[in-house]
């Protein structure tokens, strides 16, 4: 259950590619962390649009 106030926080907060790239580069483990999400993730890439997950 959220806190009071920390949904208001989340809307607040904008988040850009930097920021998300900064935050990876600084958290190693996120996606060990978020195994679960990252399995259930598509992500395209640049030559071949989307490509199979492992």
């Amino acid at each position: 259950m959220k806190q009071p106030g920390e949904e208001l926080q989340e809307t607040q907060m904008e988040l850009d590619d930097r920021a998300v790239v900064d935050y990876l580069l600084r958290n190693p483990e996120f996606f060990i962390r978020n195994a679960r999400a990252v399995e259930a993730m598509r992500v395209p890439h640049p030559r071949a649009g989307y490509g199979v997950a492992c």
